[in-house]
């Protein structure tokens, strides 16, 4: 059973295992928990988010020890990031489509290695540590959680990923703006949503895969509305992301932030190929708003608790 744990859940376990009175309930979850990692029964991977959050904590002991929970409980499973999924989720999509000749390149979520989370291909960009060093890969990846001497790739990485988060957050909210003066949420107006916010992510990437596989631009054209519609319905992670912003969006009570766009790639990935989500009670609404359980079969929680019972 895989189990995503978005990073308030990690610190959580950290707490727990610290010994925080306020906490005690989850001692019991931490220990149970941490077994059922061991054994193999539950599996917890990491994401780059998970990166990108760890290494911007401050305080070296706190990052340390939430870096070496984190390593603990994943034994250094990890989950793709949303680039790297979405162009085998669209060429497998234009595939179907189009019964395409050739054969589609199947998404491949899961792997080894903050390497692999991150999507670069060696593991010494990560950590500027050679890949022939005396240290063994579980080691690597503590020393890059823990923010230990990254080198100008990493910083700059996190960094770029940060700055865009947060130019992503006024543009939501200018979105927000023009979404509600458009009055959206009748049946119509929301598939128009869905299919602009999915546009922003897809064109490229859809254009690059109906070439590739010697598709004329044309017939993208030649589409009804809701053949285009079911065209991006049928691309897992785009439909998630696209959902899950909108209902994001279509709450006023709820403002954007800048970790907002980060929280939303990670939780549709994990939503999607994962068999149990645990977040915020927000994210947790927002995901049931979109539809997520029905769709992807996955169980959302907010308590790391609440995993105990699904232990086999």
């Amino acid at each position: 059973m895989r189990v995503y744990l978005d990073q308030n859940k990690w610190i959580d376990l950290l707490r727990a295992a610290a010994g925080e009175p306020r906490l005690s309930k989850h001692r019991e979850a931490h220990d149970t928990l941490l077994t059922a990692a061991l054994d193999g029964s539950m599996s917890f991977p990491l994401s780059s988010v998970h990166l990108d959050e760890t290494v911007r904590i401050r305080d070296a002991v706190r990052r340390r020890d939430l870096a070496l929970t984190m390593t603990r409980f994943s034994r250094r499973h990890a989950i793709a990031p949303i680039g790297a999924l979405l162009d085998r989720e669209i060429d497998e999509a234009v595939h179907r489509l189009w019964d395409c000749p050739t054969s589609a390149r199947a998404p491949e979520p899961f792997g080894v290695g903050m390497a692999f989370a991150c999507g670069w291909a060696d593991a010494d960009v990560c950590a500027g540590v050679p890949c022939s060093s005396d240290l063994d890969s579980a080691l690597l990846d503590f020393y890059v959680l823990a923010g230990g001497n990254p080198t100008a790739e990493l910083v700059a990485a996190t960094a770029q990923r940060h700055h865009t988060a947060v130019n992503c957050s006024a543009a939501e909210s200018k979105m927000r703006e023009q979404l509600h003066a458009a009055r959206y949420k009748n049946k119509f107006g929301r598939d128009r949503v869905f299919v602009t916010l999915a546009n922003q992510l897809i064109e490229p990437r859809l254009i690059a895969a109906m070439i590739g596989n010697g598709i004329e631009l044309s017939q993208i054209k030649a589409l009804l509305p809701d053949d285009y519609a079911a065209l991006l319905t049928s691309i897992p992670s785009l439909c998630a992301v696209a959902s899950l912003r909108m209902s994001k969006l279509s709450n006023p009570q709820h403002p954007w932030n800048a970790h907002d766009r980060n929280d939303i790639n990670a939780l549709s990935v994990a939503a999607v190929y994962c068999d149990v989500v645990v977040a915020e009670k927000d994210w947790t609404a927002h995901m049931r708003d979109a539809g997520f359980e029905k769709r992807y079969k996955v169980r959302l929680l907010t308590d790391i608790h609440e995993l105990i019972p699904l232990i086999a």
